[in-house]
């Protein structure tokens, strides 16, 4: 009698088990017709002519380019100098620090895309003024051998064409930080310079 109930009970499962898995299969036939269920595995050449002709899409992707920015933080202050109020923006960058060589390579290409005409070229510790060694070098900062030694910072000052107006900016070397004086109060703006700078795309 035992062994009877408990073939009973085996045979019960089995159709109990027989059963869900039927209900089941049911609903994945009705789910797999359902497009959120879609595969969203999409080839590089079909997404890439997606955004090409889908303005949401091109959106999307510029949104996600303009997201990765090159400044982690910055700080602005204004201060007066004679009748002449300036403003100091202090640049935290977001990529590895400055190093001697890329801060003369990072001034070598903002003097030629962005300056009219150099100022000032300036070093601390020492602090020396270098712009006649310059003017002399026929405009290449990698020639001077006075900076063939490290220095504490660089300063290149000049009318940048793109503000219209004198603007300096200074780099510390083995360090994140730029620095940059001018007399307009745009945060943005500069801002959207300073990347510009870094992408190589004035």
């Amino acid at each position: 009698m035992t062994i009877l109930l408990v073939i009973l009970i085996i045979i019960c499962i089995i159709l109990c088990y027989a059963l869900y898995a039927f209900v089941q299969r049911k609903k994945l036939v009705h789910y797999d017709d359902d497009p959120v269920f879609e595969d969203k595995t999409v080839d590089a050449t079909k997404s890439a002519t997606q955004a090409a002709t889908n303005p949401s899409a091109q959106a999307a992707t510029q949104s996600a380019a303009e997201a990765v920015s090159y400044i982690e933080d910055m700080k602005q202050l204004a201060f007066k100098m004679g009748d002449t109020v300036w403003q100091q923006y202090d640049i935290l960058l977001a990529t590895r620090g400055y190093g001697w060589d890329d801060i003369i390579e990072a001034a070598d290409y903002l003097a030629s895309a962005d300056m009219d005409y150099i100022d000032s070229i300036s070093t601390s510790s020492p602090t020396e003024e270098l712009v006649h060694a310059y003017r002399q070098s026929k405009g290449r900062l990698k020639d001077l051998s006075l900076l063939a030694e490290e220095k504490g910072s660089l300063g290149l000052a000049g009318h940048s064409r793109k503000f219209d107006r004198s603007l300096k900016i200074v780099w510390y070397n083995q360090t994140r930080v730029l620095r940059i004086f001018s007399m307009f109060d745009d945060a943005a703006l500069i801002r959207e310079y300073v990347e510009t700078m870094m992408q190589r795309a004035f």
